[in-house]
């Protein structure tokens, strides 16, 4: 999907380019989260084959909080984790399109993609998802076009944000719990369902131990996450196996290919992030913070909760689309402005004209 980053930068070359290619990704992407709201309203059997196939074993889950459980959509997806991650980019498409739209038609569609956007993140079951799109919604409403700064934001959409996660808690229901009970649950530091201080400690280890079985030089591309299934076929717990994303990385490529991992990933994190913070005429400038939003949330925040959310090809497509995005140059050229040398009336009433000198 690396080939997609010129894409980004062709789309990102053109203002008028841009905010149309944002604007129709957005409405996909809401529509595609409006599924998913669906299949969980109507119990998971929307645009879902009911058939016993274990390559067709995430087409739904159903996730366990003790006596309690939660349906998690696929949407027209084949893993839960697919959908879960485009809810993401979708609330991502909604705030860029909203900050690139002129017409006001377009700024309230971009506003109703960006609602949607949100129910279908919270509707997916996916406390990934939640934890990233809330903040990721806070910082796309405070934020101007100039990093950093804060803006008005229209009232009436952000309670209307607010209206729509609260109504999901009567609405999108499943048959012994809510989706709000199952986030509140499991968010909730007082809960015993609460696994945030364990998986933090899993996750340490975890990365220690890939660098321990991995070595120098690693086992070889293919041993972890996605390329797994192809290594150990349907038998995906045979040999080492981690959460971490970093221990992933040194399991397969060792300690050396760890370093230049970690190395690729915090450059290209701080490149967008200085991109993002610089004042130029870019037309990308106005969504240059909210790229970089997700870029650092994937290479840095997610991976180091497995390499899988970087693998899955949702995020890997937006991911190589949004950074061609956010790298594309200002545009150059010679403006209308400038003098050209070789006019005589530019020089006409110049106190030093410059003196050409001619061969035979």
């Amino acid at each position: 999907f690396a080939a997609l980053f010129p894409v980004g930068v062709f789309i990102a070359r053109d203002r008028d380019r841009l905010s149309s290619a944002v604007f129709w990704l957005a409405l996909l992407c809401a529509g595609v989260c409006v599924i998913g709201i669906l299949q969980v309203v109507l119990g998971g059997t929307f645009l879902n084959p009911q058939v016993t196939d274990p390559a067709l074993a995430h087409l739904t889950v159903l996730k366990t909080v003790g006596s309690q459980f939660v349906l998690r959509p696929s949407g027209p997806f084949a893993d839960v984790s697919r959908f879960a991650s485009l809810t993401i980019v979708a609330v991502l498409l909604g705030f860029c399109s909203l900050r690139l739209s002129t017409s006001e038609g377009r700024r309230q569609l971009s506003t109703v993609a960006i609602l949607l956007s949100l129910a279908g993140a919270f509707a997916s079951g996916s406390r990934t998802s939640l934890l990233v799109c809330l903040p990721l919604a806070v910082f796309g409403v405070v934020t101007s076009d100039s990093f950093g700064r804060v803006r008005r934001f229209p009232v009436a959409p952000g309670i209307a944000a607010l209206a729509v996660l609260a109504f999901g808690h009567g609405v999108i229901a499943n048959t012994s719990a809510t989706t709000a009970d199952f986030y509140a649950t499991t968010l909730n530091p007082a809960s015993h369902a609460f696994e945030a201080g364990f998986r933090l400690q899993t996750y340490a280890s975890d990365a220690l131990r890939g660098v321990l079985d991995g070595g120098l030089t690693g086992r070889g591309t293919g041993d972890q996450s996605t390329g797994r299934q192809y290594v150990a076929g349907i038998d995906l717990s045979a040999g080492p196996n981690t959460e971490s994303g970093w221990g992933s990385v040194a399991i397969e490529w060792g300690l050396v290919g760890l370093v230049v991992w970690s190395y690729w990933a915090i450059a290209w994190t701080a490149k967008s992030i200085r991109l993002a913070r610089q004042g130029d005429d870019r037309p990308a400038r106005p969504i240059a913070g909210l790229l970089a939003f997700y870029i650092a949330a994937l290479l840095i925040a997610l991976f180091a909760l497995g390499s899988g959310f970087f693998e899955n090809y949702i995020a890997n497509i937006f991911f190589w689309l949004f950074s061609g995005m956010a790298f594309c140059p200002a545009p150059t050229g010679v403006s209308d402005d400038v003098p050209i040398l070789n006019d005589p009336l530019v020089y006409q009433n110049a106190e030093n004209p410059p003196r050409l000198r001619m061969r035979a």
